[in-house]
């Protein structure tokens, strides 16, 4: 999260773009409310089948979305391909069992779950591939990093924060981690 923002306003500055770089800045917020309002509509309709089946095929689309991120960044270049791809392969355990949690939890069959979860595992290989096919504009490469940013940065306040003041040992210890992976990767 504290790397993408960055990388987007960098990657909007040097696209052709003629539009203010004060549109990264709202995507992100946009990012961070989107995320917040689909978790919101999640706990109110949790126990609807629909809405199981709804943020399954959510949580499917987001993983392709995130392959197409990871296609892109190596695109852009070695090191952001990296950090991205790296972020992706850490959540995606976590994107999986989500998908099983909510089919199961709205009451869908072994069948259906094993479906959702198989299409969760291969929509981020199918993103990937896209940029061999279609080449994003370097400003709107910069805008999709921006609204993930605060896509992240919602994950990090709602989840994140609470669980480090319960643990703050091992909070310290993430921290030290991705700072040396930082350090490592510069």
């Amino acid at each position: 999260m504290l790397f993408l923002l960055p990388d987007a306003f960098r990657f909007f500055e040097q696209s052709a773009s003629t539009l203010p770089s004060l549109l990264v800045w709202v995507m992100a917020i946009l990012g961070f409310f989107v995320f917040y309002a689909l978790e919101r509509g999640r706990h109110a309709q949790e126990t609807a089948r629909i809405a199981g089946l709804g943020a399954a095929i959510g949580i499917a689309v987001h993983s392709f979305i995130d392959g197409v991120i990871i296609g892109e960044g190596f695109r852009a270049g070695g090191d952001t391909g990296l950090v991205l791809a790296a972020a992706v392969m850490l959540h995606r355990l976590a994107d999986g069992a989500s998908a099983v949690g909510v089919m199961l939890g709205t009451e869908h069959g072994i069948r259906q779950t094993a479906f959702m979860l198989l299409l969760t595992a291969l929509a981020p290989i199918a993103g990937a591939l896209v940029p061999s096919f279609y080449s994003l504009p370097a400003f709107l490469f910069s805008l999709l990093l921006s609204f993930f940013s605060g896509m992240l940065l919602f994950l990090g306040a709602k989840h994140l924060l609470p669980e480090a003041r319960r643990a703050p040992a091992s909070f310290a210890a993430g921290v030290a981690v991705v700072y040396a992976a930082y350090l490592l990767s510069h």
